[in-house]
């Protein structure tokens, strides 16, 4: 009770003030008890600590008892440090913004914030690049208010980076200032929640659903070990199509393409037209095909006899192969090149698998995996076993890990600049029984694939 009188004899002391400090919110009241104190220095080295009357994410008000620092005015610039629970946010040569005495008193106002309600556009401190996050789909995040017990503090992300983070929050939250440091939960949609410390470097406010909210920019202190990957993952999944590369020279990381991946068949011209262009780029990175060719040269006639599959991320192709399904009596792609021993598996028992392509800027991750795990899909739906592919020496331990097996023998690729590669083939059965596949790839992309056997 007597914490409320007090606070009330400041409010007939100095209710009439002529400077806007806290604009365009309302400042909150601290109350003795509550962990918030301020030391002022002047710059001749005075040192007075002081009792904070009210603060917002703006501004702070400090009472001084027997008129102490009554030589200073209105512009004078000292320093002054406020303590809020375990942070410490320091202002260095800041200035006076107003001074009202009393007879037993004096009130400081200090400002640290412009008054303009929106950052001017076009300028960015942030060092790292920097994602806006969907606006369907905002990260959110809690933390508890380090100045009053039991009071959480709930925020959206509205923009994220390697470094920091932009987070929405509403303007009821009044003691977040910028040195502030925060414990908070992060939580990304799809992925999961993670823990990290944050500092506040700057506030404004916005405009956010035609309501003003506070905007703060905010650094991270101590992530805990996967929100890199919670980060890289969510830009992936949610992000303004930006490749698996980019946001790895960002200094982020990725845990899954596949996850972020849509599967489909060619559905119209423009589809093939996308999937030869990036048979091109992917073939002419390696040496399969010219970097000037016209990338109408990496069709042929089996695209005419085939079903052509695109991995898309957001609007981007980032990986095709085509499957052919023959008749018992029919040639296959390879027996232009090569002849099958007689205990081959018959031409209608396989799937003939080629043009596989994966966008450069994707490789190193799992989409290659989850590829192959929707052509084993199509075999086991056509209700095929094997299936029949080419591949260099260079590549042979990749497609072993996924369960196909060398047969030692060799081809001349004609339609790839005469390529080296040898026919490997797979059996759908060993696969889904975790055969002739390792087995963290089994675990992840082909166990649950026994549904498609009858």
């Amino acid at each position: 009770m007597n914490q409320k009188i007090g606070q009330r004899e400041f409010r007939f002391e100095f209710e009439k003030s002529i400077v806007p400090l806290h604009d365009p919110v309302n400042p909150s009241e601290v109350y003795k008890g509550e962990p918030a104190t301020a030391t002022l220095r002047t710059m001749e080295g005075q040192t007075v600590t002081a009792q904070v009357y009210r603060l917002s994410p703006f501004g702070v008000e400090i009472v001084i008892a027997d008129k102490g620092l009554a030589h200073l005015k209105a512009g004078d610039c000292l320093n002054l440090n406020i303590k809020i629970g375990r942070s410490d946010c320091s202002f260095e040569a800041i200035k006076v913004a107003s001074i009202q005495f009393s007879e037993k008193r004096t009130l400081f106002g200090f400002r640290w914030c412009s008054q303009e309600l929106s950052r001017e556009e076009g300028k960015d401190r942030r060092q790292s690049v920097r994602w806006v996050c969907s606006e369907n789909d905002l990260p959110t995040g809690m933390a508890q208010n380090p100045a009053r017990f039991n009071e959480d503090i709930y925020f959206s992300i509205k923009s994220i980076s390697v470094d920091g983070l932009h987070m929405i929050t509403s303007f009821r939250n009044k003691f977040l200032l910028p040195g502030m440091m925060l414990e908070a939960s992060l939580s990304f949609p799809c992925i999961g929640q993670v823990n990290a410390t944050l500092k506040i470097v700057n506030v404004r406010v916005e405009s956010n659903a035609g309501k003003p909210s506070l905007i703060l920019g905010m650094r991270f202190v101590q992530k805990s070990p996967p929100l890199d990957e919670y980060v890289g993952q969510y830009v992936l999944q949610f992000g303004p199509g930006v490749s698996v590369q980019e946001i790895r020279q960002a200094g982020l990381k990725i845990k899954s393409v596949d996850s972020a991946t849509q599967y489909s068949f060619v559905k119209s011209p423009a589809d093939y037209h996308e999937v030869l262009e990036l048979r091109h780029q992917a073939y002419s990175a390696v040496g399969k095909a010219d970097r000037d060719a016209d990338p109408l040269v990496m069709s042929d006639v089996f695209d005419t006899q085939s079903r052509i599959l695109m991995a898309r991320h957001g609007n981007r192709t980032i990986g095709s192969w085509r499957v052919t399904f023959h008749r018992s009596d029919e040639q296959n792609e390879y027996d232009q090149y090569v002849r099958f021993p007689k205990d081959f598996p018959r031409r209608d028992e396989i799937l003939v698998l080629s043009r596989i392509c994966t966008d450069p800027q994707y490789r190193g991750s799992d989409l290659f995996y989850g590829m192959m795990r929707q052509c084993l899909i199509t075999t086991l739906q056509s209700k095929r076993r094997y299936l029949l592919g080419g591949c260099s020496d260079e590549l042979l331990p990749l497609y072993q890990k996924i369960g196909f097996v060398p047969t030692g023998i060799y081809f001349v690729h004609g339609g790839l600049n005469k390529i080296k590669e040898q026919i490997i083939l797979a059996d759908s059965m060993n696969i889904i029984l975790g055969k002739d596949v390792d087995f963290g790839i089994w675990k992840k992309f082909y166990s649950d694939l026994a549904r498609y056997v009858e």
